[in-house]
């Protein structure tokens, strides 16, 4: 892929599915991401490359979240750290970014809540959804 020239790779959550063989994303383990995340920018060395942080690693307390994406940058050599966030989550992002840490927020649909949601779904189809999202 980045012979292709992409600029931005997302080492994410769904290994846990292609990879591992999981049914879902909230099975990722931190440490099999942190070394995957590490293995795609060793090969990849000038693209930007962000980790997912995945189910429970940033959703406990600041403390912790601000450690296990410090492990993406440290250990894992990620340029960014993608979170799924709404509203709720806000500071806890701010912590992480405010820690000194690239942080990418992603919106909208949540992987990782599908089996709460029944699935994966959609989010922000029209303007006034992803209004919705935004705000």
């Amino acid at each position: 892929m980045a012979e292709a020239g992409l600029p931005t790779m997302l080492v994410g959550g769904t290994a846990a599915e292609m990879i591992l063989g999981y049914d879902s994303t909230i099975h990722a383990p931190l440490d099999f991401l942190i070394t995957l995340t590490a293995g795609v920018k060793r090969g990849a060395p000038h693209v930007f490359v962000m980790g997912d942080m995945p189910f429970l690693s940033y959703q406990v307390d600041e403390a912790s979240a601000i450690s296990n994406a410090g492990r993406f940058m440290t250990e894992g050599n990620a340029d960014a750290v993608k979170l799924e966030v709404d509203g709720n989550w806000v500071d806890r992002f701010a912590a992480i970014c405010n820690a000194g840490i690239a942080a990418v927020a992603h919106l909208g649909s949540k992987p990782q809540q599908a089996k709460q949601t029944g699935g994966y779904t959609t989010a922000g189809r029209s303007a006034d959804a992803a209004h919705t999202i935004i705000k």
